[in-house]
C-alpha cells in the first residue's frame, strides 16, 4: 500500500476491495477485505510470488497476476510493479539500484482514460440508478415520445468535468463525451473540441467484472467503489473516476491556495521554519514521520510561513492542515 506517483509514500485506508490472484500466483497475505491499513505498521498488503522454468516465463505469470490484482480504498504499487516486470532490461536481469531512475518515463507513464473507462463508468452509474429507482415515476427518466431515450452523466476526466451523453440503441448505446462545456471555452476565447463519439454495449457481473464491446472491439474491465467514486481497471492500469454534481458548487472542504495538508497520518517531528519566515519554492517547512519513514513537506512556491497548526511531537491525521502559507506577490 504505497503511492509510486508520490515518491512511494505509504498509503493508509480501508481495503474496500481486495481481490488477489491466488489462482495464478502464491499469495502471502495477512489482511482481508474490510480491514484497515494503518500508519502504525508496515503497509504490506501481500506478497505475490510466481515461478516457472525460466525468468521470462515467471515474469510473464507475474504480469498476469498483477493484471488481476484489484485493490480499492487506498493506493498500491501493483500497476508500477507490472510495468517493472514488463521492462525488457528487467526481464533480462540487467538491473541496478538506478533502474527506476533510468527508466522513469516508462515506469511512471500512464495512458489517459479512454472509451473503455467511460463505458464502464456509464454502465455502473446506470446500474446503480436502476437499483435506486423503485418508483414508477423515476423509471420513466429520459422518456421521449417517438424518439430514442437519452441520458447524460457527468464524469470527472483529468480533473475537470466532462459530459457523457448516452442514446439507447437496439443493442447498447451511442455515446458522446464532451470534455469541457462549449460555454466555458467561449468565455476563454477558445473553440470547443469536437465531442468524442463511440458505441458500446456490455454488462457488469456481480463480481465487478465488466464485459464490453466498443465499436466492435471486445474487452473486459473490472470496477469497484473507491472513496467517493469508482476505480476501474483495464489490465493492470487503474483509473479513478468521480461523478461530480455540476450544480453543487464547492464542497467547502478544499483548502485555500498555498495551504499544506498532511499526506497521511503521522507525527510531526521537525518544524523547519518559523512563522513570518520567507521561503523559496522547495524549501523544507516541516518533517513528518509515518510508517517508519520521514516525509518532508516543502514550500509549493515562494512565499511566507503564516503559522504552523501543529507542534513537534503532535499526531496529525490524513488531510489535516499543517501550515498556513501565503504565496509571494
Amino acid at each position: 500500500a504505497e503511492a509510486p506517483d508520490n515518491n512511494f509514500a505509504p498509503s493508509v485506508g480501508t481495503l474496500t476491495t481486495l481481490r488477489l490472484p491466488d489462482h495464478i500466483a502464491r499469495i502471502d497475505s495477512g489482511v482481508e477485505e474490510g480491514q484497515e491499513i494503518t500508519p502504525y505498521y508496515d503497509p504490506m498488503i501481500s506478497k505475490v510470488i510466481t515461478h516457472a522454468g525460466t525468468r521470462e516465463e515467471a515474469l510473464g505469470r507475474m504480469r498476469q497476476a498483477l493484471s488481476e490484482t484489484y485493490v480499492a480504498g487506498l493506493e498500491t504499487n501493483a500497476a508500477f510493479l507490472y510495468k517493472l516486470a514488463a521492462q525488457p532490461e528487467f526481464i533480462a536481469g540487467d538491473v541496478s539500484t538506478r533502474f527506476i531512475d533510468d527508466h522513469n518515463d516508462d515506469l511512471f507513464h500512464r495512458a489517459p482514460a479512454d472509451h473503455a473507462v467511460w463505458a464502464t463508468a456509464a454502465l455502473w452509474r446506470k446500474g446503480q440508478a436502476e437499483i435506486r429507482d423503485d418508483s414508477p415515476w423515476a423509471s420513466l427518466r429520459g422518456f421521449r415520445l417517438n424518439r430514442p431515450r437519452k441520458e447524460v452523466i457527468w464524469l470527472e476526466d483529468d480533473g475537470e468535468a466532462a459530459l457523457l451523453t448516452l442514446e439507447e440503441q437496439v443493442h447498447g448505446f451511442a455515446a458522446s463525451l464532451e470534455r469541457k462545456s462549449a460555454a466555458a471555452l467561449r468565455r476563454e476565447g477558445q473553440l470547443p473540441e469536437a465531442p468524442i463519439s463511440f458505441s458500446f454495449s456490455g454488462e457488469i457481473a456481480p463480481s465487478g467484472e465488466v464485459r464490453l464491446e466498443i465499436d466492435g472491439r471486445k474487452l473486459t474491465t473490472f470496477v469497484a467503489s473507491h472513496l467517493e467514486g469508482l476505480r476501474i481497471w483495464i489490465g493492470a492500469s487503474a483509473y479513478d473516476v468521480r461523478s461530480p454534481d455540476p450544480l453543487a458548487g464547492s464542497s467547502g472542504q478544499s483548502q485555500a491556495e498555498g495551504s499544506l495538508t498532511a499526506p497521511m497520518p503521522g507525527v510531526v517531528t521537525v518544524l523547519s521554519a518559523a512563522p513570518g519566515d520567507s521561503v523559496k519554492a522547495g524549501d523544507p517547512l516541516l518533517v513528518m514521520e509515518a510508517m517508519k519513514m520521514e516525509h518532508t513537506i516543502k514550500a509549493p512556491q515562494d512565499g511566507v510561513v503564516v503559522a504552523y497548526k501543529f507542534a513537534a511531537g503532535d499526531q496529525v491525521k490524513d488531510g489535516d492542515l499543517l501550515v498556513d502559507f501565503e504565496q509571494a506577490e
